[in-house]
């Protein structure tokens, strides 16, 4: 998952996901609290070294693009299977 702290608040349909969209086919936005925009980045690929290098181009133009897109900060986090268990167990209920 990739959190995108923005500089201001702007509507979900800010270019940021579309940029998100460009270098990471399939990326959707999760949901936005406030200025921080939250994306589900999917690894599945045909092939790992394909979307090692899609996230390495991807990673390397959001520094370069940061500024301009007024994105203060930004954040990985891999979801661990407590987490799942616990959304699964909170969608059932």
């Amino acid at each position: 998952m990739l959190s995108a702290q923005l500089s201001n608040y702007h509507e979900a349909n800010h270019p940021t996901t579309k940029f998100v969209q460009k270098y990471v086919p399939g990326a959707r936005l999760l949901e936005q609290i406030g200025p921080e925009l939250i994306y589900v980045l999917p690894t599945n690929s045909s092939s790992t070294g394909t979307t090692t290098k899609r996230f390495e181009v991807f990673f390397s133009e959001l520094e370069r693009y940061m500024d301009r897109m007024r994105i203060k900060s930004y954040g990985l986090s891999d979801t661990t299977l407590e987490e799942v268990i616990k959304l699964l167990l909170l969608l059932l209920c």
